[in-house]
């Protein structure tokens, strides 16, 4: 075998990256292939390999038997055929016959060709599988290859990753050659390769964003507790800090919130609430409510994991949010079912209950002796009752199959009509206090009418008495001229009526 042979060897191994033993192996698999083409499908065939020596043995392993007990012509032969080859064959010898690979044809060297080649794509393969099995949620970076019916096709470099329409942000818009993040989902294997699923919607894709750029996180000194997403519109991510010194929410933010804002970039605007974790679940749940400000907590149940949380009028539509996104992330990074309420809310709620009870005792069934067993089994009401099911009941002494199953009857009937008739008094109350607050606004909007009309007449008022009528130089002087002909009239009148003091003399 030429020395170029296995240069090409080794360039093949360097180019495609892939291990020399496994190249070396899949080359002896395409020996053997080429050498049963030709001595038969089930022939034994031993293939020596040594770069070193740059040299390829191929041995074809027959054994020696007699006629009678030939049985597969690839694998035995009989004693005369065996001489061609060696003498002095004995039955039962095993004979190692050397072969030329110019011996095997052009077309079972174009089989070894199509096997080796087969082989080294089958290699790459596996490199690729485990290598990006070995990355599964880790961020990775390519560049956008092909966008096909919403998925988009990302060019890794060795390969290649889909990013389905499911895991993309929905307002964001990718073009060709573009640069994009993702994170390693689910790695595949598939007859043409590895299948590689990317995402930009999982929480861990915020995770592994926020190690990216805050230190602290990335070095353990603030632990990312727990993060709930609406993947473009809103996050919430809840933090700790094992370092007394180091803030986790200012950690994450950074100065002027730089920090924070390049992972806002990089989600396309996506909103990010960071959270104070808090080993208090009534603190806690209070802070991922945020910004709202919450006035109490009351836990429903520690194992339903169910809470009351209590707000004031002006701040309910806060914790809500827009369409019940505030108070949905709440309960997904808290892990605690939230029932907003407003303090008159409660208040009215409570009325209710006074004002239609509903015990033990008043479920037709329930004896004071029953209903004494039923609080032992720390079943305290009819909710409670209800929420125990049928299993739950039997479990209680005195309560047999039957019985059990008439009381949970009765008690979820008469829990159906006690809630329609405080539901029904509720609306009433809500509809007297609705009205109140209608009132009360238009009280104080005609009392603001009133006070601006004062005002408006006040100011009227000052503004004609503060007035001074303004005269031009044209004016006055038209004035005094008038008065000084007035006073010339006056004196001539008065000179035509007095006495003439002059005599008459005769001619």
């Amino acid at each position: 075998m030429s020395e170029g042979f296995f240069d090409a060897l080794i360039q093949i191994t360097r180019e495609r990256k892939v291990d020399r033993e496994t190249l070396l192996e899949a080359l002896a698999f395409s020996l053997r292939s080429a050498v049963r083409r030709k001595h038969g499908s089930e022939a034994e065939v031993d293939v020596d390999i040594s770069p070193e020596k740059g040299e390829i043995e191929i041995h074809l392993v027959k054994r020696v038997v007699t006629e009678e007990d030939l049985i597969n012509e690839d694998q035995e032969f009989t004693v005369e055929e065996a001489e061609e080859y060696v003498d002095d064959p004995e039955v039962g010898d095993t004979l190692r016959i050397p072969l030329e690979v110019a011996e095997f044809g052009r077309n079972a060297i174009l089989i070894a060709k199509q096997v080796l080649v087969q082989g080294v794509r089958d290699a790459e393969r596996e490199i690729v599988f485990n290598e990006y099995s070995d990355r599964v949620g880790e961020i990775i970076t390519g560049t956008v290859q092909q966008i096909d019916r919403g998925s988009i096709l990302v060019n890794l470099g060795r390969t290649e990753a889909l990013l389905p329409w499911r895991e993309q942000i929905r307002r964001e818009r990718f073009h060709q050659s573009e640069s994009i993040k993702g994170l390693v989902l689910e790695v595949h294997r598939e007859s043409k390769g590895p299948q590689i699923i990317l995402s930009r919607t999982h929480p861990d894709f915020l995770a592994r964003m926020f190690e990216q750029e805050i230190p602290e996180v990335y070095e353990g000194l603030v632990e990312l507790k727990a993060i709930a997403r609406e993947p473009g519109w809103r996050s919430k991510v809840a933090v700790q800090s094992h370092d007394e010194r180091v803030d986790p929410v200012g950690a994450c933010v950074g100065m002027r919130g730089a920090r924070v804002m390049a992972i806002v970039k990089e989600l396309s605007g996506e909103r990010i609430d960071i959270v104070p974790w808090d080993e208090d679940a009534a603190t806690f749940v209070s802070r991922a409510l945020s910004p709202a400000v919450v006035s109490a907590i009351k836990v429903r149940s520690w194992e339903g994991r169910s809470m009351q949380v209590i707000v004031d009028e002006d701040q309910l539509s806060l914790a809500i949010g827009r369409e019940g996104q505030n108070v949905r992330l709440a309960s997904r990074l808290t892990g605690w079912s939230l029932d907003l309420v407003t303090s008159e809310l409660l208040r009215i709620r409570t009325r209710a209950e006074e004002e239609h009870p509903l015990g033990l005792t008043d479920i037709e069934g329930i004896s004071s002796k029953t209903a004494e067993a039923l609080i032992e089994a720390n079943i305290q009401s009819v909710e409670q009752l209800i929420a125990a099911g049928f299993e739950g009941l039997q479990e209680v002494p005195g309560l047999g199959e039957k019985k059990a199953e008439s009381i949970l009857e009765k008690a979820s009937l008469a829990l159906e009509n006690i809630e329609a008739l405080r539901k029904e008094f509720m609306e009433r109350e809500q509809a007297v206090l609705e009205e109140e607050r209608a009132q009360r606004e238009r009280l104080f909007s005609d009392d603001e009418d009133s006070e601006e009309g004062e005002e408006s007449k006040s100011a009227a008022a000052s503004t004609k008495k503060d007035a001074v009528p303004k005269l031009t130089f044209s004016e006055v002087d038209d004035d005094d001229d008038d008065e000084e002909d007035e006073e010339a009239e006056e004196v001539e009148d008065e000179v035509k009526d007095a006495p003439s003091t002059e005599s008459g003399v005769d001619a």
